[in-house]
């Protein structure tokens, strides 16, 4: 694998639940090494739970779709563009994993085997399915990860664990270098909007003793 596909992949690795499997691999490698030198399993597994759980109130959503239009329709529409990416070439979103399709993971993932599968038919002289899957990395920022990759990144980056921070700092820096590569312009998005917080109550049969 060239550096590029394996940005791709440790990104994605890095933003999965943390599991023992992977945290020690990435413990050998700088700058994790530092970062990680004195953080245990369960301290990284608690901030992947504050940072990403849409019920945790001051996350940071880990799924394109929560971001930008609110539409249902939109968002559904969006949610099937992306899974039609991933039928077209043969990828898939592990059920295991007990994740949307349009989890960041997922999309860095997509873009990993895009990019491989580029690389590999290029080292084979196969021009003509490089250049289609080129073209699709390039559609799928623009559409896509592009769009919204940054700001999360950057989301990361002012309220999160030093692990986290340079995950963010890395995946803004990496959507912006590959958008200039591929000739990518996404339309960004500026933000997303959290689910209200409702109270509970509790009120007699007569609606007149309510208590929140």
């Amino acid at each position: 694998m060239s550096l590029r596909s394996t940005m791709y992949k440790l990104l994605a690795v890095c933003l999965r639940i943390p599991e023992a499997s992977w945290v020690e691999g990435i413990r050998q490698i700088d700058p994790f090494k530092k970062i990680l030198q004195s953080v245990s399993l369960e301290e990284l597994q608690r901030e992947h739970t504050r940072l990403f759980s849409l019920t945790v109130a001051g996350g940071v959503p880990p799924y394109e779709t929560e971001y930008g239009h609110k539409d249902v329709f939109f968002k559904t529409q969006r949610l099937a563009d992306i899974a039609g990416f991933y039928r077209a070439f043969g990828f898939e979103v592990s059920d295991l994993a007990h994740e949307r399709v349009d989890f960041i993971g997922a999309e860095l993932e997509l873009m990993f085997w895009l990019t491989l599968k580029e690389e590999t038919a290029s080292q084979k002289g196969r021009q003509a399915d490089a250049n289609i899957c080129k073209e699709a990395a390039t559609k799928f920022m623009t559409d896509h990860l592009g769009r919204w990759g940054s700001f999360f990144g950057d989301s990361l980056v002012r309220d999160s664990h030093p692990f986290y921070r340079y995950l963010g700092e890395q995946l803004t820096q990496w959507v912006e270098s590959e958008c200039r590569r591929l000739g990518a312009e996404p339309e960004r998005v500026t933000g997303w909007e959290p689910p209200p917080v409702t109270a509970s109550f509790e009120c007699g049969l007569d609606g007149k003793e309510c208590a929140s």
